[in-house]
């Protein structure tokens, strides 16, 4: 599934803008003078993987009202047998402010001062990792991210990364579970799966009582490796009822321009 040509100008100008305003911001973490919605992130990957230990610096940008997201991970500490392209499971698919909202529905997290949640990711070869993740809008308006990661993932070369559907369904208890699966193709053309559920909680939302029934976020990502540089560019379209699967809704003149061709 391709973006179209306005689509793929959204990208370059968020990318540009990505690089302007990382390059700006000094150590007081203080956001500029940007569009509403624009929202930032900065933060650190830490944990252990593989039975090793993995650190990164994250930076992550997103515009509230496209679904339009970019993230960079620049890691001093991975294991040699860890494909960074997993992280596409936790990274911009775990910030839930940023989706684009179509028709009825809501999402819950846009304007939360702090978001949390626990994810375990289940391979289909049987590897597991676990990610607990803190989104806090500081006073200055610099949201602060923090990723601390535990587990196996596979052993193997990935290539691309396939579109993903996650469910969000409301609780009693006022949080919301999530439930995506995503696959990739490895060098070798083999695919590799896993079950992403998660359970979200927050701060500061002024929608989540008004949050009562399931919500659906498509997801399509692209990514690279680097040398120890990860680069992801999303799109989300969060649905309060999704018309079926993400190959028949580029056929529905109801939502035309909201997928791509």
């Amino acid at each position: 599934m391709k973006h179209t040509r306005s689509s793929a100008v959204l990208v370059v100008g968020l990318t540009v803008l990505f690089s302007i305003v990382f390059s700006e911001i000094g150590a007081e973490q203080k956001k500029p003078n940007l569009p509403s919605s624009i929202v930032m992130a900065k933060g650190s990957i830490t944990g252990q993987i593989n039975g090793e230990d993995i650190e990164a610096n994250v930076q992550t940008l997103c515009d509230l009202n496209t679904g339009e997201l970019i993230a960079t991970a620049d890691f001093t500490k991975t294991p040699d047998d860890f494909d960074k392209r997993f992280l596409n499971t936790i990274i911009l698919t775990g910030q839930p402010r940023c989706s684009k909202a179509v028709g009825e529905a809501l999402n819950p997290f846009r304007d939360a001062k702090v978001i949390k949640f626990t994810r375990t990711v289940s391979f289909s070869s049987g590897e597991e990792f676990v990610g607990n993740v803190t989104y806090d809008v500081g006073s200055k308006g610099m949201i602060t991210a923090r990723y601390e990661l535990k587990g196996e993932t596979p052993k193997v070369a990935l290539a691309s990364v396939e579109p993903a559907v996650e469910v969000w369904t409301p609780t009693s208890s006022g949080t919301v579970n999530g439930f995506f699966r995503m696959c990739w193709k490895t060098e070798s053309n083999a695919r590799v799966c896993a079950d992403a559920k998660s359970e979200y909680s927050q701060e500061g939302s002024s929608t989540m009582s008004s949050f009562v029934s399931p919500h659906h976020r498509y997801i399509t990502i692209q990514s690279s490796v680097d040398g120890n540089r990860f680069e992801q560019e999303e799109r989300i379209t969060l649905f309060k009822e999704y018309p079926g699967h993400a190959i028949d809704l580029r056929n529905l003149k109801k939502f035309k321009g909201v997928i791509s061709d």
